[in-house]
C-alpha cells in the first residue's frame, strides 16, 4: 500500500445568479484509486436549466470515465474527442479539471473554457494558473499543466461568475 504524504481538506459552495433559481454550474470532487484525488467544475453555457444540463452531462462523463484505470490526460481527450465530434449541436460547457496526486504532490490543471486558479502557499504567494483552452469540443487537443504543490497550500477554483462579479482583482 503507497504511503499517502499529501492530505486534502476541500470546501465548496453553489449559487445561482438573483434573477436565476438554478445555477448552471456544477462540480464532483472524488478521490480516484487511493492516490489521487479530483476536483472538476463545470460551466454549461447559457443560464438556468440548459445550462445545468449541459454541466451536469459533462461531469456525469467524468465520473464514468474516471473509474476506469487511466491518467487523467487520458480521460480529458477521450471527453474532448466526444464533444469534438458532435459538433453540429453548438452546446458548450466550459470545464475545470484538477487532479491531485497525493504521493508526490504534483497538481495537474486541465482547464477548457474556465476561469484561472489561484495557489496560495504558507507565505501569502500566489500562483496564477491560467486557462489557454477554449471550452469542451471547440479544439482538438486539449492540454494540462502540472505543478508541484507544498504542504500547506491552498488551491481556489472558481466558474466566471464568481471573479467577474469583483471589482479587485487583487
Amino acid at each position: 500500500v503507497p504511503k499517502i504524504n499529501y492530505k486534502i481538506d476541500y470546501g465548496f459552495c453553489n449559487l445561482s445568479s438573483s434573477e436565476n433559481n438554478i445555477s448552471g454550474d456544477n462540480y464532483i470532487i472524488k478521490d480516484i484509486n487511493n492516490t489521487k484525488s479530483i476536483a472538476v467544475i463545470s460551466d454549461g453555457m447559457g443560464k438556468g436549466y440548459e445550462a445545468n444540463s449541459l454541466s451536469s452531462k459533462t461531469l456525469e462523463f467524468i465520473d464514468k470515465i474516471t473509474s476506469s484505470q487511466m491518467e487523467s490526460s487520458t480521460y480529458i481527450q477521450i471527453i474532448n474527442t466526444f464533444y469534438y465530434i458532435q459538433d453540429y449541436i453548438e452546446k458548450y460547457s466550459t470545464l475545470d479539471y484538477l487532479e491531485v496526486d497525493k504521493l508526490n504532490g504534483k497538481a495537474s490543471f486541465y482547464k477548457l473554457g474556465a476561469s484561472s486558479s489561484y495557489i496560495f502557499n504558507k507565505n501569502g504567494k500566489c500562483r496564477i494558473v491560467e486557462n489557454r483552452s477554449l471550452p469542451f469540443g471547440l479544439e482538438e487537443i486539449v492540454e494540462g499543466v502540472s505543478v508541484d504543490i507544498n504542504d500547506g497550500d491552498m488551491i481556489i477554483m472558481a466558474s466566471d461568475g464568481m471573479f467577474d462579479s469583483s471589482s479587485n482583482k487583487e
